[in-house]
């Protein structure tokens, strides 16, 4: 019975010193182990290149420049046909240009002021036979004998209404009365002279007469115009 116990004893002996073990190894702090150092860097030793070896471009050979130069086009001579004719080409562009006058320059000519007469024939709004008869006899007789000055613009005729207040100023310019026909000599826009012919209701009565009168009176003024 005694050995029993023993045993027992160095039993519990034994498994309480193992829970102590396993209990102390789980308090028991864990140290910390420091990370080791990084292994120092293999640095690789420069290796240097030449100067063949650097360049980006390789040299080209000898073959691909002689490609690249453009070969020499060997020229075919001219047959004596086209050398001739060359020849009668440049002979006749001489002959052309001996016998071409040269241009001259002209002077500018000196322009005349711009010269004209003016017809005018003055009525009023009221009119009677013998306005009627003045006008009539006034201008056939400016378009019968001058025709050429009318169509050149050197004479023109126009008829004014005296009782329109934009022609109300012709009363005083010509100191007008009556119905009549008045010569205006006009320089580059401005009347320079003016002339009235009274005679026309004196000789009213006799158409000839009436256009001799007129027909003088009207080219003697012209001609001072020139």
């Amino acid at each position: 019975m005694n050995f029993k116990r023993v045993v027992n004893l160095i039993l519990l002996i034994f498994v309480a010193i193992t829970l102590f073990t396993l209990v102390y190894k789980e308090l028991k702090p864990e140290k910390k182990v420091a990370n080791p150092p990084p292994p120092a860097s293999v640095v690789s030793p420069k290796v240097e290149k030449s100067d063949s070896e650097c360049k980006d471009i390789e040299e080209p050979k000898k073959e691909d420049l002689k490609s690249e130069y453009p070969k020499e086009k060997k020229e075919t001579p001219k047959s004596e046909k086209t050398t001739k004719e060359e020849a009668n080409e440049g002979k006749k562009e001489i002959e052309v240009a001996q016998t071409t006058p040269l241009k001259t320059e002209e002077a500018p000519k000196e322009e005349k002021p711009a010269e004209k007469i003016i017809v005018y024939y003055f009525m009023t709004t009221t009119r009677c036979p013998s306005c009627y008869k003045i006008e009539n006899y006034t201008h056939s007789c400016i378009l019968d004998k001058f025709p050429n000055e009318l169509n050149s613009g050197k004479m023109e005729w126009k008829m004014v209404n005296v009782d329109e207040k934009e022609n109300a100023h012709f009363i005083k310019d010509y100191q007008l009365f009556t119905k009549s026909v008045i010569l205006s000599k006009v320089v580059d826009g401005k009347e320079v002279e003016w002339k009235n012919l009274d005679k026309v209701w004196d000789l009213l009565s006799d158409q000839n007469e009436f256009y001799k009168y007129i027909e003088n009176e009207t080219r003697n003024f012209l001609q001072g115009a020139k």
